[in-house]
């Protein structure tokens, strides 16, 4: 019952949410967000090897989806 009283707009904000995260953690790790004093996140240096190496993954990540390959994102 409870599952059914959630709204299904709020549920999937929830979703956005959690996913834009995930997203925003993965994307520092990766070196291409990086932390700034005025505006607490700028663009990191795209040049360096964990950037190119997050970029790269990411596009054949894409490329795999497009193509409809099971498991593209793993």
């Amino acid at each position: 019952m409870i599952m059914f009283s959630i709204p299904a707009s709020l549920k999937h904000g929830i979703v956005v949410g959690i996913g834009l995260s995930i997203a925003f953690i993965g994307l520092q790790w990766g070196g291409i967000v990086v932390s700034a004093h005025a505006t607490y996140v700028k663009m990191g240096d795209l040049c360096s090897p964990a950037a190119l190496i997050t970029i790269i993954g990411v596009a054949v990540t894409g490329v795999l989806m497009a193509r409809g390959i099971k498991g593209a994102i793993f």
